[in-house]
């Protein structure tokens, strides 16, 4: 049933490999633009600069940073008075400050820095990213919102996207194929365990085809082609299955925003495995997760406890894990505290605009 208010909302972005796909994610009366001209990694899409001169919008929501439509915003929101509100999404952690290092500077000392100033607010995923924020020098006003998930309804045992051998068990990592992730240290800490082998790792993901390369030729080196499985991207109801169908959630990241791939593991109820870079310290307090690094033989070492639990241990954890994300990471809860963060700029943007405006003299 096609819903007539998405007539209303505009897709802007730039292209790169997974456009098309991303295109089919979307309602059909969703309009959608994608167009980028030029380097990749500037990301410049004349598309942005277009509509922001065509509309005033009352305020502007940037998500990320250092691409094309940063410095668009920064443009146009300032020449034109409008409130602004940025996301980093973990592009200030300081693992990812640090790839690209002299490109980022130049960007920053360009417009970023002034950027991220002169916004309304910045919206940090967790306190440790709020941090990470002032410790850059920025003293602009931070707002915490965590990101949310929508709980899945259907419950009904698909089958997975991978062949099973009997009782086999599965670790599940589901996210982007990047260096980041720490999926070549999962793999080569796979290699060390010895023993469990009704235990199988499935890599779910999309990625630059040179880190799928990558991925692929460290697991053919190290012999292990029958016991860790790339499925490759999953979306829609793989995505689902795989969810439902895996024994555990495995995230070995360097760096972290905060992590959809876990919520959406928890709202699963499946128990977890994750660095602290994951930045949901909530989830070891609440017992839902387990604490890992990423170092191989630490990693490894690791592994084999959690595989030494028994089935009704992993799934109390993962119960643990679908109650946090009920109470506190759902997309209703999200919303409302945006809706607050968003009426709150607009109202004070109204009153900057009526002490700025010349009054008759009475």
């Amino acid at each position: 049933m096609r819903d007539p208010a998405l007539e209303s909302i505009r897709v802007i972005g730039a292209t790169d490999q997974f456009s098309d796909a991303d295109r089919d994610q979307w309602p059909d009366n969703v309009r959608q633009e994608f167009k980028t001209y030029g380097p990749k990694s500037f990301g410049w899409s004349p598309s942005i600069r277009g509509i922001r001169r065509q509309a005033k919008p009352d305020l502007v929501h940037v998500h990320g940073h250092w691409l094309h439509h940063s410095l668009i915003n920064f443009i146009e929101s300032r020449r034109r008075k409008i409130p602004y509100i940025i996301s980093p999404h973990g592009m200030l952690d300081q693992w990812a400050l640090d790839q690209g290092k002299w490109k980022k500077r130049l960007v920053w000392q360009l417009f970023e820095r002034r950027h991220l100033e002169n916004a309304a607010y910045i919206h940090a995923l967790c306190d440790e990213e709020a941090q990470q924020i002032r410790s850059l020098g920025i003293k602009t006003a931070i707002v915490t919102v965590p990101n949310g998930v929508n709980l899945p309804r259907d419950i009904s045992d698909e089958n997975p996207p991978w062949t099973t051998k009997g009782n086999q068990r599965i670790l599940l990592f589901l996210g982007r194929l990047h260096p980041k992730k720490g999926i070549e240290n999962l793999v080569q800490a796979w290699q060390r365990l010895k023993g469990h082998s009704n235990w199988r790792l499935v890599i779910a993901g999309w990625g630059d085809p040179a880190d799928t390369k990558r991925i692929q030729s460290i697991i053919a080196d190290a012999k292990l082609a029958d016991r860790v499985v790339l499925t490759g991207p999953l979306f829609g109801a793989a995505k689902a299955s795989a969810l439902r169908n895996a024994d555990c959630f495995i995230l070995p990241s360097f760096s972290e925003g905060l992590p959809m791939s876990i919520l959406e593991a928890w709202s699963y109820h499946l128990p977890v495995l994750m660095t602290d870079e994951c930045h949901l310290q909530i989830g070891f307090q609440a017992e839902a997760a387990i604490r890992i690094d990423t170092a191989p033989d630490s990693l490894a070492c690791r592994l084999e406890e959690v595989f030494s639990l028994s089935a009704e241990e992993r799934q109390a954890m993962g119960q643990r894990g679908r109650k946090l994300v009920e109470a506190e990471f759902t997309w209703r809860s999200v919303a409302a505290s945006f809706s607050t963060v968003y009426r709150e700029m607009i109202k004070s943007a109204a009153d900057e605009d009526h002490k700025n405006s010349p009054h008759p003299q009475l």
